[in-house]
């Protein structure tokens, strides 16, 4: 990762790790020769792949957030290039483009006030208070309590809720948690606004208001209405309130400043019940846009022929926001690497293998949208698979092919079919390939061919590694090694040939590798569940487990919905994602499950992460 340290102010770092954020946590992506000389359609070359890097990470399209015209604008753009191939059209009404809605967004609606009883005036939203995000919608007046940072955690011997009645009643809590003598503050794994608002939820409180830090938030701080990805709320009634609004709750408890000293000195609680109540509505309205997959195929194989699948993601993060790494910012993310690269080999390919196609394989060619917000239009796809589509036999994703270094390749997925490691073993000891190649068992990933893995089709997945420049302004194109990613372009053409020249079927096998969850990320446990990003209902809806793992073992399945782990309500990814960063190896878990009309429950015994066999 980049050395450079981030100048944004606490308050713009802290908040809501958005739903990719999530999906990292809980899983943890002939001879070659140059490109001078006359050229053809069929052979893979470096200025190409350069030019459409260069148009699709251009500042013109504006990042390609899913939902905005930029992102439409690419969509044309790769649809008007597959044409010029001569693919076929198998999106809505025989055209390239298959239309998916989605939450992109809230918004405020009218209905939104708050008011203390007994003072003057009603607190005007967007100036005095504002609903956060992930807040329920609702009314109801409330006596109110302070719940200090609102932690309660029994391993680290700490709970502001200790003693404190809560029910029914709105609670007011600082974001972070105590501050050390010197710098850092305590209990990291419980600063986020979400689990805090879990946390008052499961003690029965019926709203949170989240004031600023005095003393590390700007002056008048308001948190963003800022969407985190997630179509759950957080089962509560939730608002962000000013440091003025705040203190006049406290009334003659004292001024938060005071009351922090006195926590931050003793590391001890000091809660309490105010003598004050409040009236709250909060009307949130989901903002749904239209996201675009882009498919075109080669059919000449025939309606019988197995069909494989060519795809990279196209969308990326736009001006910043939920996803990036510099969230405080709004320049342009122009995800030259990520993932420009990959879409440029989409088409590098399409162009070739429609100048030469196959002859015991169909191709699809997909540019799918909104992977960025939980692999969205990929899981639409597998869902809402065109009727031309018959037996997918395989899927091959691109995802951030463009920084390839000292020849380092890593192959994700190679556990997925016993075909798999024969075949790149040979293939990459051809001339001109030779990489270093990291490979990967697991089918799951942070990326669009997990979705199929889902489906039990044996994927491979292509990738070159991260660096200090992803989900930052800085992956920009001049950054890339064309050259580099050519020669990876060309490796998985011959994949794609060798395929085709075989005689017998890719066969699917399940991997036996867990999902990369805890290790990579801090956590210690892992279960193997496969988020289903696309869930919308409450619970947290799993599209797969993994082969072996904890929660296979237990009977789970793909499709399933949790709804209670332990004692805690489980109603969307951020409320399973605290109770993992809570676990211990070898705990022995109860989790209520909904599949189909039925609820049941499951003993889950969690996987140690950090030794399991890799």
């Amino acid at each position: 990762m980049s050395s450079r340290r981030s100048t944004t102010t606490p308050s713009l770092r802290r908040r809501v790790l958005p739903i990719v954020g999530l999906l990292a946590l809980i899983l943890v992506p002939a001879g070659c020769g140059g490109s001078g000389g006359s050229s053809t359609e069929t052979e893979i070359l470096s200025d190409e792949l350069r030019d459409h890097v260069a148009w699709l990470a251009s500042d013109a399209q504006q990042g390609r957030r899913s939902g905005t015209p930029s992102a439409l604008r690419v969509a044309n753009y790769l649809a008007s290039e597959f044409e010029r191939y001569g693919l076929e059209g198998i999106g809505d009404d025989g055209g390239y483009l298959q239309a998916f809605d989605f939450v992109a967004d809230v918004a405020l609606g009218r209905e939104n006030k708050l008011s203390i009883e007994d003072a003057a005036g009603r607190q005007r939203v967007d100036t005095d208070w504002r609903p956060m995000a992930f807040s329920d919608n609702g009314s109801g007046s409330f006596e109110v309590v302070f719940a200090g940072y609102g932690i309660s955690s029994e391993a680290d011997a700490y709970d502001d809720y200790a003693g404190l009645d809560v029910t029914g009643k709105a609670v007011l809590v600082l974001p972070y948690g105590p501050q050390m003598e010197g710098g850092g503050m305590h209990f990291p794994a419980h600063h986020a606004l979400r689990r805090k608002a879990a946390v008052a939820r499961d003690r029965g409180a019926s709203a949170i208001l989240i004031a600023p830090h005095p003393a590390l938030d700007p002056e008048n701080f308001l948190e963003p209405l800022r969407y985190d990805s997630s179509p759950s709320t957080a089962g509560i009634l939730a608002a962000t309130v000013t440091v003025e609004l705040a203190e006049l709750l406290l009334g003659e408890a004292g001024t938060l400043s005071d009351i922090l000293t006195r926590i931050d000195s003793s590391v001890a609680p000091e809660s309490m019940t105010l003598d004050c109540r409040i009236d709250l509505t909060v009307d949130l309205l989901p903002v749904r846009r239209e996201g675009y997959n882009v498919v075109g195929a080669l059919t000449g194989a025939g309606p019988d022929a197995p069909w494989i699948v060519i795809g990279g993601h196209y969308d990326h993060l736009g001006r910043g926001g939920a996803g990036s790494l510099e969230p405080g910012g709004r320049k342009v993310h122009n995800g030259a690497d990520d993932n420009a690269s990959g879409t440029a080999g989409v088409l590098e390919l399409a162009q070739a293998f429609a100048a030469e196609p196959p002859t015991s394989r169909n191709i699809l060619f997909i540019a799918f949208d909104a992977e960025e917000l939980g692999l969205l239009g990929s899981m639409f796809f597998v869902s809402n698979l065109p009727g031309e589509i018959g037996v997918i036999e395989t899927m091959m994703n691109m995802d951030m092919i463009g920084r390839l270094t000292e020849d380092k390749l890593t192959v994700y997925g190679t556990g997925t079919s016993p075909v798999w490691d024969p075949l790149l073993d040979e293939l990459n000891a051809r001339e001109g390939f030779g990489f270093e190649m990291t490979r990967v068992p697991d089918g799951f990933g942070a990326s669009d061919h997990s979705s199929f893995y889902s489906k039990e089709i044996p994927v491979l997945a292509w990738f070159t590694g991260t660096h200090g420049d992803y989900h930052r302004p800085s992956d920009d194109t001049e950054l890339l090694n064309y050259t580099g990613q050519e020669r990876i372009v060309r490796l998985i053409r011959d994949t794609v040939m060798a395929l085709d020249s075989r005689g017998e079927p890719v066969v699917f096998q399940p991997s036996a590798q867990p999902e990369q969850s805890g290790g990579r990320m801090g956590f210690g446990v892992y279960t193997g569940v496969v988020p289903d990003f696309g869930y919308q209902g409450d619970g947290f809806a799993i599209s797969g487990v993994n082969d072996g793992s904890p929660a296979a073992m237990a009977g789970l399945e793909g499709g399933d919905v949790i709804l209670r782990w332990g004692e805690r309500t489980i109603r969307n990814i951020y409320d399973y994602t605290y109770a993992l960063q809570d676990g211990s190896p070898g705990q022995r878990v109860e989790l209520e499950v909904r599949r189909g009309d039925s609820v049941f429950t499951v003993q889950v015994i969690l996987g140690n992460s950090r030794t399991r066999e890799r």
